[in-house]
């Protein structure tokens, strides 16, 4: 049985610091959620597998404790133009995912399930999600140094951890 996985780099739906109010999340606000990927989501509606790297958290208003700009981050409506992309899979293990602190990532999880995406890269979560017929195991990490204390995803220092988890899922 052939599997269709379409796989994507960083999906970054949030402000940053040189771009606030004129940002991708600002794109969203003023297009709909549908307008960044109206290109290839007929492409992707074919995918058993639709994945990429969620370079941002989602907050809700009620989420924003401040004024003050709030950025690597975007509004859960974004995450429906992820589902109707036909996004699967997404993973968490990046630099910029905690920006916002730890209820904004856990809020981040749980907007992501309640749309049918499995987040994955969770720290000592190991993924293994069956897709048509087959069980496909899911190792995402990220590399790059920040200075969040205990974050909640697969952050690592070398290739080696990597090495082993494969080893964990790898059938004899």
């Amino acid at each position: 049985m052939k599997l269709e996985i379409f796989a994507v780099g960083d999906i970054m739906m949030g402000e940053q610091h040189l771009c606030n109010n004129s940002g991708v999340k600002t794109v969203i606000q003023n297009n709909g959620p549908d307008f960044l990927f109206r290109e290839v989501s007929p492409l992707f509606a074919g995918g058993d597998l639709v994945f990429g790297n969620f370079e941002c958290s989602v907050q809700d208003r009620n989420l924003v404790s401040s004024t003050a700009p709030v950025f690597f981050c975007t509004g859960s409506d974004a995450v429906d133009g992820l589902k109707n992309a036909h996004f699967n899979v997404l993973s968490v293990a990046n630099n910029h995912i905690m920006e916002n602190g730890q209820e904004a990532f856990m809020h981040t999880l749980r907007i992501l399930k309640n749309h049918g995406i499995t987040p994955v890269g969770i720290r000592g979560r190991l993924d293994i999600l069956p897709i048509k017929g087959y069980k496909i195991a899911f190792l995402a990490y990220s590399f790059i140094e920040d200075n969040i204390v205990n974050g909640c995803y697969n952050k690592i220092q070398s290739e080696e951890t990597i090495l082993e988890e494969i080893q964990k899922v790898k059938p004899d």
